[in-house]
């Protein structure tokens, strides 16, 4: 079985943290993310394994239908930037 390669950290909009349930290659490893909706309001902390490619988009992707977010940003260089 493959390992994940993301997984949320934070859920915000029912105020749970799950790092602890976290896979254990992505509980400190990986790169933070999160998840905003239209009106910039952050849904989701999460850690993706990979840094490029259609791979950073997945959490988007998984969660956009069921939750209304429509972005994703990356933790870089101090600061959260907009795939």
């Amino acid at each position: 079985m493959q390992k994940p390669s993301w997984t949320i950290t934070k859920n915000l909009i029912d105020d749970v943290t799950r790092a602890a349930t976290a896979p254990a290659h992505l509980q400190k490893a990986g790169y933070a993310f999160r998840l905003l909706d239209d009106d910039r309001e952050v849904y989701f902390h999460g850690r993706n394994a990979h840094n490029g490619g259609e791979e950073m988009f997945r959490p988007l992707d998984a969660l956009q239908a069921a939750y209304g977010v429509t972005t994703i940003q990356y933790h870089m260089g101090g600061r959260w930037v907009t795939i």
